[in-house]
């Protein structure tokens, strides 16, 4: 057994959380989990029966039994062991893998704040012009593709925004930085199938404004977002998943970002829908998101993104009680590609943008198997770049089904 799996003995009754405990039979005995079969095979606890299947009094039914020596599903992200055709097993919805870290794109917005139909003239001789700020929310953003319950906390610093495009049009407004405090929840229905969420966001704006460089700062909450999301196929054995959902973001928050006097963008409600999937293969780990990003109004830019992220676990603990049970650094990639409005240096387009690639370099550290903490730093390769720097901090807290089950990571071993 190598470094980090987990013995078939301890693939589990509860979501598939390894069990440290043997199961009581009546009458007193202990029966190990994962009990033998019929024939010397290991089956379900009690059973070897279908998946689903109900085990003898006293085990818990539910996983299909394993034959010695019996090859894993061919496919990935089949149905084979689940609850029913083309769906994962309902118990089986545990966090597993840390969420994706996301990267935050950008948004245009105008100087001076009411956008004229054509470049007006500003002090020092130079039209309005696109000054990008920050956009709602990517779903790849703090996101998992399996539905989970959990409270969250992220903090996302940007530093330098939009400088390339400031320099190049001598922009009255300089060294923006932006600051977001993001505090959502997200619950799971349907068994843990699907899940539903919102996050709300406290922004935060700093620049330096015309040609004596007055810095000025303003804070607002921003626009709500709700997102939901269902898992489509799930093979139970590795967690590997494919899932789909929807996130809708209505003009909550002020006009402006951070209600900043400086800066403006149209206001309007975005729709996102969105496929993730992930794949596990021992301690490696792959996931990701595509989704396109439509708004109402057609002014305004129209969105895909497509977004990957590789992940490897250096540390993992089954204990509860210990206090670090994880640690996993991980790399996104992060393909922002704008469908209209393409041209960012357009003074007569208010939303123009450009295509920006985002690389997202973190580490997650996993507490008591029921809290994450993440930390990580992205930077744009693209040009112009939509920031010279992002730092970012997010914390998950696990509740309910997700703090009491976890999908197992790696294939149970055959028993020889």
């Amino acid at each position: 057994m190598g470094y980090g799996q987990m013995p078939t003995s301890q693939v589990g009754v509860d979501g598939g959380y390894p069990q440290q405990y043997p199961t009581t039979a009546p009458g007193g005995g202990n029966v190990p989990p994962g009990g033998m079969g019929m024939g010397g095979s290991m089956g379900a606890p009690g059973a070897t029966g279908a998946p689903g299947a109900t085990g003898a009094p006293g085990t818990a039914g539910g996983v299909a039994g394993t034959t010695p020596g019996a090859a894993l599903p061919s496919d990935l992200f089949s149905a084979e062991g689940a609850a029913g055709p083309g769906f994962g097993s309902a118990a089986a919805a545990g966090p597993g893998i840390f969420n994706m870290i996301g990267d935050q794109n950008s948004l245009g917005g105008v100087v001076p704040p009411n956008p004229p139909p054509r470049p007006p003239v500003l002090p020092g001789g130079t039209g309005a012009h696109l000054y990008p700020t920050v956009r709602n929310f990517k779903v790849a953003e703090n996101q998992s593709p399996r539905p989970t319950d959990r409270l969250f906390f992220d903090f996302n610093y940007f530093n330098n925004v939009s400088a390339a495009v400031d320099r190049r049009e001598m922009s009255p407004v300089s060294y923006i930085k932006a600051y977001r405090y993001i505090l959502g929840f997200e619950k799971t229905f349907n068994n843990g199938l699907g899940s539903i969420g919102m996050r709300l966001p406290i922004d935060n704006i700093t620049a330096n404004v015309g040609q004596i460089n007055t810095s000025a700062t303003s804070s607002s909450t921003g626009d709500l977002s709700i997102f939901a999301k269902h898992i489509l196929t799930q093979n139970v054995q590795t967690g590997s998943l494919t899932s789909v959902g929807f996130m809708v973001t209505p003009p909550t928050g002020p006009h402006n970002f951070a209600g900043s006097t400086y800066l403006q963008s149209i206001h309007t409600i975005y729709f996102q829908p969105f496929f993730g999937w992930i794949y596990n293969h021992n301690n490696f780990y792959i996931q990701g998101f595509s989704s396109f990003d439509f708004p109402a109004d057609p002014n305004a830019v129209s969105m895909m993104y497509n977004d990957v992220g590789f992940g490897y676990f250096l540390y993992r603990n089954p204990d509860r009680s210990a206090f670090l049970t994880g640690l996993a650094p991980t790399f996104e990639l992060h393909v922002n590609t704008p469908l209209n409005h393409r041209d960012p240096y357009n003074p007569f387009d208010i939303s123009g943008t450009a295509d920006a690639v985002n690389l997202t370099f973190g580490v997650n550290f996993e507490f008591y198997r029921r809290s994450v903490l993440t930390m990580a730093y992205v930077q744009s390769v693209a040009s112009p770049r939509p920031f010279d720097g992002e730092a970012v901090v997010l914390y998950n807290f696990w509740f309910g089904r997700s703090a009491r089950s976890n999908i197992p990571l790696n294939p149970p071993m055959a028993v020889q």
